[in-house]
């Protein structure tokens, strides 16, 4: 397989005008390829066990007012709050499947603001959906 792509015309292009050789251009066309299969397969994974979670009735709702709001800036920017006790925190990097703070930083989140929560519970509480009261 490695000698017939070795010299497909794709490769070869890349080979002529970078001068570097086939075998490594090769090598390193496998390894994005690997990193994207990987990285699509993690976050995958990860909507997947979101998917159980709703299925196996697991999530949980709460409604209730914010209290102890809090910003800390850093490389990125985390927001953390409680209701009745239970403790959330999210970021501004966060992934696409939890609520994560929009980077624009124009939140509905505050100190007094009802709402209801449908999280599952763990030791980071992952919002999955926040609504106003």
């Amino acid at each position: 397989m490695f000698v017939a792509l070795k010299y497909t015309p794709f490769i070869s292009a890349i080979s002529q005008v970078t001068k570097v050789k086939g075998k490594y251009i090769f090598l390193f066309i496998s390894l994005v390829f690997a990193f994207g299969l990987i990285s699509t397969s993690l976050n995958y994974i990860d909507l997947y066990t979101v998917k159980l979670a709703v299925e196996n009735n697991e999530v949980q709702k709460i409604k209730g007012c914010i209290a102890n709001y809090e910003v800390n800036q850093s490389n990125s920017r985390s927001e953390s709050f409680s209701i009745s006790g239970i403790a959330f925190k999210y970021n501004d990097y966060g992934t696409e499947k939890y609520f994560f703070a929009n980077r624009q930083h124009d939140s509905f989140i505050k100190n007094g603001r009802c709402v209801v929560i449908a999280f599952i519970p763990s030791s980071s509480n992952n919002i999955i959906k926040i609504d106003k009261v």
